[in-house]
């Protein structure tokens, strides 16, 4: 539904970027322009595996 909402504003252009992602990547974003004018694909899907941090916590209220 969000890419449909900017294609008013897309007209005309050969080509658009989305970004679905919640982070920030090194992919090397003139090579993938490249690869997609020579493969003239209608889409490239680049998932990186994301690096995840967990840290847990507990903490013990006690009356006194």
């Amino acid at each position: 539904m969000r890419l449909k909402a900017v294609q008013p504003y897309l007209r005309g252009e050969e080509m658009f970027l989305a970004n679905y992602s919640a982070g920030v990547s090194d992919l090397p974003l003139p090579a993938m322009v490249y690869f997609m004018e020579a493969a003239r694909g209608g889409g490239l899907f680049r998932r990186r595996r994301a690096l995840r941090h967990y840290h847990l916590a507990a903490s013990r209220t006690t009356a006194g």
